[in-house]
């Protein structure tokens, strides 16, 4: 599969990662296998934010094309049951539905998201998620409106990266705080230890990026697997 991604011009337009100055408030919640957590309140809301942090064996371009396959979500996203794609803007943007189960009694939810990638020079990248719970009707599921977050990939030399997972959500019905506030260092550490064995493998451990004259990465070739054939 071929992706085009947006330029450098279009990241400075468009996101704007958090500043110090902009990071109150988080705390270690957990540190394991090399994964941390951290978590802060979030003003008006009975709901943590998680910001996940690892280091990995993997490049740039191999982390993108597994956050880039939607198929995958099962594979490493803890509690995701599906995850698919509605609608393709263009190759840097798409619109998709996913479903997340939680703990018995509580029913499942689903969330529809923007996404967009953008690359800089270097290799690194940011994929931000914002809520687009609009763009299609609700189902038998519980809709979740009020989410947001992002990936950040960057370089850190000899083929490895460092992972910034940063993610909120409300997840709209009457759930007890202390059982999503436990999902928020639970779900995010589960994942990423999946993130870590699942990058290393085919094909995303072949994907590979094409760079336009300036150095900054315009498109990743990789060709995701059929996991409905697994």
């Amino acid at each position: 599969m071929l992706l085009k991604v947006l330029s450098v011009l279009t990241l400075l337009l468009g996101i704007n990662l958090p500043t110090e100055s902009q990071e109150f408030h988080w705390y270690e919640s957990l540190v394991k296998d090399e994964v941390t957590i951290l978590v802060r309140d979030v003003p008006d809301s009975r709901y943590q934010e998680f910001r996940a942090i690892v280091d990995l064996e993997a490049t740039p371009a191999a982390a993108v094309a597994l956050l880039q396959d939607n198929t995958a979500c099962p594979k490493w996203i803890h509690r995701c049951a599906s995850s698919e794609i509605i609608e393709t803007v263009n190759s840097a943007e798409r619109f998709f539905h996913q479903v997340t189960t939680l703990p018995f009694p509580a029913k499942a939810r689903d969330a529809v998201f923007h996404g967009a990638i953008y690359f800089k020079h270097g290799d690194e990248a940011t994929i931000t998620l914002s809520s687009a719970h609009e763009r299609l009707a609700t189902g038998k599921h519980i809709r979740i409106i009020d989410t947001h977050g992002y990936y950040h990939i960057q370089p850190l030399g000899e083929g490895s990266i460092r992972l910034t997972w940063q993610f909120y959500v409300d997840p709209a019905g009457s759930l007890p705080a202390f059982l999503i506030n436990t999902m928020v260092t639970d779900l995010p550490y589960r994942s990423l230890m999946a993130f870590r064995n699942l990058v290393a493998e085919a094909p995303y451990n072949q994907a590979s990026f094409i760079y336009n004259a300036s150095g900054v990465p315009i498109d990743i070739t990789f060709a995701p697997r059929n996991h409905g054939d697994e």
